[in-house]
């Protein structure tokens, strides 16, 4: 990914909002587009990602469990180059360009927000427990 887009970031620590009851499948096996679609779509049909925190932390993405914890990912993901998302997308688009392929991920209009489509491209490196 790096060699295909030499002058970009290709790899960023994002936020990752979750229930509890996904902590141990994602502890165990990573983050699974199979089960997108539960919170957010509005980008396309893969594991969402935000560059700020508190997006992550809304109700909607880190319900609180029985005991009023709420839990978020910090993660490395490799975002390459990344083009506009939109509902419905199940892969990144065509680049369209010399190098051909597909872009690495699809993101909001201003990347505050970006979807990946390979289970690989993410790593959860960080669980955080919180109240608010």
């Amino acid at each position: 990914m790096e060699q295909r887009n030499p002058h970009i970031e290709v790899e960023m620590y994002l936020y990752h909002g979750t229930s509890a009851d996904a902590i141990e499948n994602i502890n165990k096996h990573g983050f699974n587009r199979s089960y997108c679609g539960k919170n957010a779509t509005e980008f396309g049909e893969g594991v969402y990602f935000a560059v700020k925190p508190r997006v992550s932390a809304d109700v909607v993405f880190a319900p609180p469990d029985s005991r009023g914890n709420r839990y978020m990912y910090i993660a490395r993901v490799l975002v390459g180059n990344s083009a506009k998302g939109s509902p419905g997308l199940k892969e990144a688009p065509l680049r369209g360009d010399s190098a051909g392929g597909r872009y690495d991920s699809v993101s909001a209009y201003d990347r505050s927000v970006f979807v990946i489509f390979s289970d690989a491209h993410a790593y959860p490196e960080y669980l955080i427990k919180f109240k608010a």
